[in-house]
């Protein structure tokens, strides 16, 4: 059976459950609100339960909150470490990683709103200087091609996204070489 994704046509809070739901093989099936209609209509159903979306309706689940439902896909799949030391270092990296996509989206929508290149710089200098080091460390320490044990894990689905999202708004400040 599956998934349903209820959100706008396009990324937002949403990508990160569309690649896991990629990566965990769930078909998906979307609903794309495109009017306030649509959105008052899923709140009239009592199927937001906070007002907002994405929604994914799963397993005969009404799910919100973008990393909820992102934990919940992870949980599914075993994606959320195996003892209490990678589930500690997952939630950690995958935090992180959230955070330091977060620096980028806002100083991009401040410096779309009023044209604040310093800001933007600041923040791209803060990405480059802070987050990716870290995470290039990591990789490098636990020398599988993943952020934590062997296998994929939710830290490894928040940065992509981060990493996506960042290439989309800066463009390429910043060069990703493959994992061979």
């Amino acid at each position: 059976m599956a998934a349903r994704l209820h959100y706008t046509n396009g990324r937002g809070l949403s990508e990160v459950i569309r690649i896991a739901l990629g990566a965990a093989e769930i078909p998906l099936e979307e609903s794309f609100l495109t009017t306030k209609d649509d959105l008052t209509k899923l709140r009239s159903e009592g199927k937001l339960l906070f007002g907002q979306t994405p929604l994914l309706e799963i397993d005969g689940l009404k799910l919100v909150q973008s990393m909820d439902i992102l934990r919940y896909i992870c949980r599914k799949k075993g994606w959320l470490g195996t003892n209490p030391q990678e589930n500690a270092r997952i939630d950690i990296l995958s935090n992180g990683a959230r955070d330091m996509y977060l620096i980028i989206i806002y100083a991009y929508l401040d410096k779309v709103s009023k044209n604040k290149d310093k800001e933007w710089e600041e923040a791209v200098q803060k990405v480059k200087e802070r987050y990716l080091p870290a995470f290039e460390k990591e990789l490098e320490s636990n020398g599988t091609g993943y952020l934590v044990g062997g296998s994929l894990s939710m830290c490894d689905i928040v940065f992509l996204d981060g990493i996506t999202w960042i290439g989309e708004l800066k463009g390429n400040f910043l060069t990703i070489t493959p994992i061979s």
